[in-house]
């Protein structure tokens, strides 16, 4: 059986299942609302209060309204690593290393992508495109890394203290 819990902060307005699903009570009616995902894949929707919309992850609204957290950590972690399923039994409380570590495990993060490039890299990296020598594309091939390592390297986005 589905259970239901008002949305922390719009009760009476919104209601959350352990399910993954929302309704809405805002027309008299319950009313289920469609959920769309962003660009990773996760399910959000917005809810309305006092006029103004706020946009809020689906998994979060599950973590919160129906699994404890005595540690106090940040992140929800999808298990399966299925991001579109937001029931309970798929999600779990996680500090950030523990749901990296996890992506890793189950590969949905590949290590080839996200490995710690060293500080001669990045400097050449930025050098080269700054000169104009290079593309993103061409970089990312040469340094076995994707072309968004790439840009958050040359925008100072990451490695910003070299």
């Amino acid at each position: 059986m589905e259970n239901w819990k008002w949305i922390a902060g719009h009760e009476s307005s919104y209601e959350v299942s352990d399910q993954g699903r929302i309704m809405s009570h805002k027309q008299g009616k319950p009313i289920l609302l469609a959920l769309s995902p962003d660009k990773q894949g996760y399910l959000h929707m917005g809810l309305y209060k006092e006029g103004r919309q706020r946009f809020f992850y689906v998994h979060r609204l599950v973590a919160a309204a129906f699994i404890e957290n005595p540690d106090n950590k940040k992140e929800v972690n999808h298990k399966s690593g299925n991001k579109a399923d937001n029931s309970i039994q798929n999600l779990e409380w996680a500090t950030r290393t523990e749901n990296y570590n996890h992506a890793l495990e189950i590969g949905i993060m590949p290590k080839a992508l996200h490995r710690k490039l060293p500080d001669e890299s990045i400097k050449l990296i930025r050098a080269e495109y700054e000169k104009g020598q290079t593309t993103r594309r061409a970089l990312a091939i040469r340094f076995g890394v994707n072309k968004e390592v790439i840009r958050r390297i040359v925008i100072y986005k990451s490695f910003s203290s070299l």
